[in-house]
């Protein structure tokens, strides 16, 4: 007896020393860096086209709708780091669980500023989108640019002819207005003449505008639109913001 109680003890002893620990649980943190290093690939394929290296993946904040992981940071870590230097941030999206997009940034220290790292040249504050996916049913092609009308007018040719696209949601000045010269040359460098673009029509402006299909602009892995926004060529015309189908996208939502 003494025996067959000796032996059940050493059984229960040698399970207890097998047991694992259960995991870590897995946090918000965890899931967001895990899926920016699924589609690590890919970001390095984007970045490469400004000549960066991933060098990171930490997420460093949250809001609402994104989780957001550095991915590019040289100085990340360092105690000695330039007056502004240029980062790049991942925004997961929380529902999707997928990177909407990557998003060039100029870092700026905490006494500096913010209004004044808007002098400094990083790039530009380029969104680099994923997937330039063709959204709702009105028409969705590729192209290629031919002109640069103004800030927010373009000319393309999509294989059969040449059309004009009114850039849907934005209000850049007129060429004869402040600014306008230099929204046009914006548009020109970050999209110049001869670059591949898909056009994706305003499903509820198919009407279009004086002549011109109403659209959101995808080239060189960007948004058209978002970029004047975001790098202040250009406005917000709230005057659509109850009309377009494009009122709910990340570059529009807040000013509409």
């Amino acid at each position: 007896m003494k025996l067959l109680i000796i032996l059940i003890l050493a059984i229960v002893l040698i399970a207890g020393c097998i047991h694992e620990e259960p995991p870590e649980a897995f946090t918000p943190q965890t899931k967001a860096e895990l899926i920016v290093q699924e589609n690590s690939e890919k970001i390095k394929e984007d970045l490469q086209v400004f000549g960066l290296e991933m060098d990171s993946n930490e997420l460093i904040k949250e809001d609402e709708n994104f989780w957001i992981v550095i991915v590019y940071d040289p100085y990340r870590g360092k105690d000695v780091q330039p007056l502004t230097y240029c980062v790049v941030k991942a925004y997961v999206n929380k529902s999707s669980e997928k990177i909407e997009y990557l998003r060039f940034g100029l870092l700026c220290p905490p006494e500096t500023e913010e209004n004044k790292c808007k002098n400094f040249k990083c790039f530009h504050h380029h969104t680099i989108v994923q997937t330039a996916m063709c959204k709702g049913s009105a028409r969705c092609f590729d192209s290629i640019i031919t002109k640069i009308v103004d800030g927010d007018t373009l000319d393309v040719n999509n294989t059969t002819h040449i059309v004009r696209i009114r850039l849907a949601l934005v209000d850049a000045p007129e060429p004869d207005q402040t600014g306008g010269p230099e929204a046009k040359e914006f548009v020109s460098s970050i999209c110049p003449v001869g670059s591949s673009a898909k056009v994706d029509e305003d499903d509820n402006q198919t009407k279009g505008s004086l002549g011109r299909i109403v659209a959101a602009i995808y080239c060189n892995k960007i948004t058209l639109n978002n970029e004047l926004l975001v790098n202040d060529h250009a406005v917000i015309d709230q005057r659509f913001c109850n009309i377009s189908e494009f009122a709910n996208e990340n570059w529009a939502k807040d000013e509409c």
